[in-house]
Parts: structure tokens; C-alpha cells; sequence
């Protein structure tokens, strides 16, 4: 295993400013970290094979994008069965994992905590589910999982016009999502509680304490306890918290 890095770049990540500015990011990256390979993703899903790949070779794979990419390279890593370490240079709308890491938002400043920051592990949860094909998928998750309108609203971000970042888009997808979305019978079972059929909106399982772009919806949340929050909200707009342990014993640094 080489002791290099290997950085995946998704250039669209930051409004597209990512790729356009990648030779002076590159720059002030080489400058303040180990030596490393870079490779720029093209279409989604290129950083889960590329980390895949990667995972077994690399001591330590870097996303360089926002929560979607740095998702996409747990899941490779995670895939691969990889001790590799996820590193993380934080370039996107939402960056709400990074918040409840620490991790600073600046480029020179997140590098600068990669090259000397300690590793630690970190719980992560796996969702099983359908897909927008409804064919059934799983996916590791290291912020969040969401059911319904949540994941209506991120579709909406991933699709959409990207003048608008943080907060401001997600309130945008919020408002526009909200006229769309119909309440859907469900039945939520956790670890301390007995099954629950309700009209639901919206079930949001935390690992990370913020969602869309720095709201702090699970302010009880801890990605290094070993607990998963509940949050879900009703058609009745009543909102409940529940904790439960994560079934997942699985960690990235």
C-alpha cells in the first residue's frame, strides 16, 4: 500500500467553481499535503468506483467535493472492505457532515487538519431500500438517511440550478418540494419503541446534527457514540426524537 494520498475531485462540486479553479486548488492542496494522486470524477457514481478501486492501494482517499461526494467515496472505500482512511476537503452547498466533524470549511484549513489531524473512527448506518427505479438498493450513510419529503427536496438540489448554496437552496427545494409531496402511510420501528403506523411526511435517521446546509436538525446526535437519532414529522406537523443504537459497527476516519 503506497503512503500517498489519492484525492477525488468532483469538479462540479461549489457551483462548478471546483473545476474551473482546480490548477490553483491543486496548488495550495500540494503545498500543504502528503504527496498525492488526483483524479477528477465526470458523472455520478465515479467517485464510489474510483474510491472502490483506490481503497486497497491508498492509505488514506480524499473526496474533495460536498456531501454527495464525500457519500459516494465512503461507500467506495466501505464496498471495498478497506481500512483505507476517507479524508475530506469540503466543497459544496451543503457541507453538514464536516459541521458536526469539525472539519473547517476553507480549503487551506481543511488541508492543513488532514495532513496533521489524527485518525478516529466515526459510526455509519446502511440503508436498504428502493430506488427512484424502485428496484432495491443499499447505501451507507455517514451524516443522514432520509424518507420522503427530505429526499424529494435533495433530488430537487442535485437537479437543480445552482446560483442559489446552502441554506438559501435548500429552502428553495423546500418550498417548491412541499406543494408536490403527499404524506405516505408508514410504519417506524426503532430499537425502544414498538411499531408506529402513522401518516408520515418526512424520517430523517441522524448520525451528523445538521441537514440542508447547516440546520441543526438533530442537535442530540453523536457520529462517534454509537446511537442513531430518529427524527420524523407527521402529517399532523407533530415532530418526535427517538434514539436507537446503530446496528453498524463499520467507521471512517
Amino acid at each position: 500500500m503506497t503512503s500517498r494520498l489519492l484525492v477525488i475531485v468532483n469538479p462540479r462540486s461549489a457551483n462548478g467553481s471546483t473545476g474551473r479553479h482546480w490548477p490553483k486548488l491543486e496548488r495550495q492542496l500540494r503545498e500543504a499535503l502528503p504527496p498525492f494522486d488526483a483524479v477528477l470524477t465526470r458523472a455520478a457514481g465515479d467517485a464510489v468506483r474510483l474510491a472502490a478501486d483506490g481503497a486497497n492501494r491508498y492509505g488514506t482517499v480524499v473526496a474533495v467535493g460536498g456531501d454527495g461526494t464525500i457519500s459516494e467515496v465512503a461507500n467506495g472505500i466501505l464496498a471495498a472492505g478497506a481500512e483505507a482512511a476517507l479524508g475530506v476537503i469540503p466543497r459544496g452547498t451543503g457541507s453538514d457532515l464536516v459541521r458536526t466533524l469539525g472539519i473547517p470549511t476553507g480549503v487551506e484549513a481543511a488541508a492543513s487538519l488532514l495532513a496533521r489531524g489524527p485518525r478516529r473512527r466515526i459510526d455509519v448506518g446502511r440503508a436498504t431500500f428502493l430506488d427512484f427505479r424502485r428496484e432495491p438498493a443499499t447505501r451507507w450513510f455517514l451524516n443522514a438517511a432520509e424518507v420522503g419529503v427530505g429526499a424529494m427536496v435533495v433530488d430537487a438540489i442535485n437537479h437543480a440550478s445552482r446560483r442559489l448554496q446552502g441554506p438559501p437552496a435548500f429552502w428553495w427545494a423546500i418550498l417548491t418540494t412541499m406543494f408536490r409531496h403527499r404524506p405516505s402511510l408508514a410504519s417506524v420501528v426503532t430499537d425502544r419503541s414498538p411499531p408506529l403506523r402513522l401518516l408520515l411526511s418526512n424520517a430523517w435517521v441522524a448520525n451528523g446534527r445538521y441537514s440542508g446546509g447547516g440546520i441543526r436538525s438533530a442537535p442530540r446526535a453523536a457520529s462517534v457514540a454509537s446511537v442513531i437519532t430518529t427524527v420524523r414529522t407527521s402529517a399532523g406537523r407533530a415532530r418526535l426524537g427517538t434514539q436507537s443504537r446503530s446496528h453498524s459497527g463499520s467507521g471512517t476516519s
